[in-house]
């Protein structure tokens, strides 16, 4: 694969924290402004780079669409309408074009964009940049500039290093600006994709990040203090996970070093796969929490693998901190449990006490595995099957024994049934709902049950009506028996390299990974409709018109320095796409 110089990244984190950060930024934004406009300049790099990877490469992309929805026509006309522009003559059509953006001093935070067009024949280029009033390209007799002139605007246009480069910022600051080659940024990575999309923190002003870690570090005191009637225990949960949450944050910003993602048509039938990564210091603490997260193996590979409307699963290692907040959380749970249990009998306390022993065992083992599955049932309906891996399960087993009959005392538990079936020596018990909400009638059907189920190393559930037991049953059956072994957080190596969109070889199981088939869903939504087809369920069912192309699989991994996001999407997809582009070309 392509591997891209570290030299750039996009910073990530929870909505709440980010907004503190944006807040910041903006301010600082406005300070700087109301100082004038005469601060050194302290940024000649772009933040962003958006690039194809050539004209011909663009429109072999265009023909395919097309084509998978038996329209070419539409490819024919693009390809039309750019012959009428001197056939783009004097562009390069095999070489990257785009579209870059600087932020050249902190006292002017509006990126100034570039546009980037390989050039071969300057005569032949002013012929193409030709479009009656709303577009020339002429050289200026005074300076012996080259200006590209629109219905509005003039925009200086600097040729050199075999590009044409247009700043699209007017008036004399856009005369002054610099420009920069942004082939060695993104070459690499367009040999093998088609569209990128860069983003560096050499091209943002370092002001900005230290202006964000000064309003993290704010907003952190102000979480830190207790609330008017928070219990003692509820804040010192509160407070580890907010001051938990603010590290991981300030590390984000301070180490954050480029985001990087990248687009492909390719294949035979054809295929969508998009590529992202965010890349953060080699040596700092974001990149040795995201190592330490990576797991090698799940228990649940056999269910996982096999072919469903939906499934997700997670593994990954508990990394130090995020284990002593849930230590904390589980102790707090703990003593507010024995607390509500004081008068119960012993048995019943011992098995809740069991329970919680196991989860602590699991949690200090040190790793979480699990998935959710949805299988198709009778109806059109769907069953759910999900699993998380425990130590101890066979004391998870007997602790369900003993609480869930229980479960019928609630107002929300119509009927408990104790031991209903078994596989492998996993006892499965069976709960009726006293109801069911609409959107789980309208998964499961109007009878839908729960079982629960401890044993093979994990504890079980599975909600639906007719045939959800055997596809529990069929879960339990291709589970591997757990190996049990604690697992210890690891650094990188410092020989491990990153590529700027692919995952390192050795990054082991996505820590999270999604698989989605189309078609279960579209019979779903008809379903619901009584039968009938809508606009939208007519374009997905003519898109998704035979089975094996609607796989659509999104993987997220640890990844040299970083976090890599994997989605590949089918035939089918691509299909869907383009016939929505035909509908809205036609409704206008």
């Amino acid at each position: 694969m392509v591997t891209l110089k570290k030299s750039a990244g996009l910073m990530s984190g929870s909505p709440s924290l980010w907004a503190a950060v944006s807040v910041a930024l903006m301010a600082h934004a406005v300070s700087l402004r109301s100082q004038g406009e005469d601060a050194t300049p302290v940024v000649t790099e772009p933040f962003a780079v958006v690039a194809i990877a050539g004209v011909d490469r663009f429109l072999e992309d265009v023909d395919a669409l097309f084509d998978g929805v038996e329209q070419p026509s539409y490819a024919v006309f693009v390809r039309g309408f750019l012959s009428g522009l001197n056939d783009l003559r004097g562009i390069d059509r095999d070489r990257p074009a785009g579209l870059t953006a600087v932020i050249r001093s902190t006292a002017s935070t509006a990126p100034h964009p570039v546009v980037f067009l390989p050039v071969t024949d300057v005569k032949e280029l002013l012929k193409t940049a030709q479009l009656g009033k709303a577009l020339r390209l002429e050289t200026d007799e005074t300076t012996g500039r080259y200006l590209l002139h629109t219905d509005k605007d003039e925009f200086p246009v600097s040729i050199k290093q075999g590009y044409a480069f247009i700043n699209l910022t007017t008036g004399n600051e856009g005369q002054e600006r610099a420009v920069i080659d942004p082939v060695p940024l993104v070459g690499e990575l367009l040999r093998t994709r088609d569209l990128i999309v860069l983003l560096r923190r050499p091209g943002v002003p370092q002001e900005f990040f230290e202006e964000a870690v000064r309003n993290l570090q704010e907003s952190a005191e102000n979480e830190e203090k207790r609330q008017s009637e928070e219990a003692a225990a509820d804040y010192e949960i509160r407070r580890k996970i907010t001051a938990h949450a603010y590290d991981l944050a300030h590390a984000a910003v301070a180490e954050w070093q480029s985001a990087a993602a990248g687009l492909t048509f390719a294949g035979d039938p054809l295929r969508v796969k998009l590529e992202a990564n965010i890349v953060f210091a080699r040596d700092g603490e974001i990149a040795r929490l995201v190592a330490g997260m990576a797991a090698p193996e799940t228990q649940f590979a056999a269910v996982i693998e096999r072919e469903s409307p939906l499934t997700m699963a997670s593994v990954l290692t508990v990394v130090p901190g995020a284990r002593a907040v849930l230590e904390a959380f589980l102790d707090a749970a703990r003593k507010e449990i024995e607390h509500e249990l004081r008068e119960a009998d012993r048995p019943l306390q011992a098995a809740v006490t069991g329970m919680i022993q196991a989860v602590e065992k699991t949690l200090a083992a040190g790793r979480t595995d699990g998935f959710v599955q949805l299988v198709e049932a009778d109806g059109g309906r769907f069953a759910l099957v999900g699993a998380v891996a425990m130590r101890d399960a066979d004391r998870v087993a007997a602790g369900v024994q003993r609480i869930l009959p229980y479960a019928a005392e609630s107002g929300d538990i119509q009927e408990v049934s104790m031991n209903v079936a078994a596989f492998d020596g996993v006892a499965v018990h069976r709960m009726r709902p006293a109801r069911l909400r609409r959107q789980d009638r309208r998964l499961y059907g109007e009878n839908a049950v729960l079982y629960v189920a401890a044993g093979k190393g994990a504890l079980w559930v599975a909600v639906g009506g007719e045939g959800t037991l055997s596809s529990l049953q069929s879960a339990i059956q291709l589970t591997d028996a757990p190996r049990n072994r604690t697992v210890i957080a690891r650094p990188p190596s410092r020989n491990e390299t990153s590529d700027a969109l692919t995952p390192a070889p050795d990054s082991n199981r996505p820590l999270l990974q999604v698989t989605l088939h189309a078609l279960p869903w579209i019979d779903l939504a008809q379903t619901d409709r009584d039968g009938k087809s809508s606009g939208v369920i007519t374009l997905a069912r003519t898109a998704f018109d035979r089975p094996g192309i609607g796989q659509a699989r999104i993987e997220i991994r640890a990844a040299g320095e970083g976090i890599s996001l994997t989605a590949e999407f089918d035939e089918g997809y691509v299909r869907l796409l383009g016939l929505a582009l035909l509908t809205r070309l036609h409704d206008h």
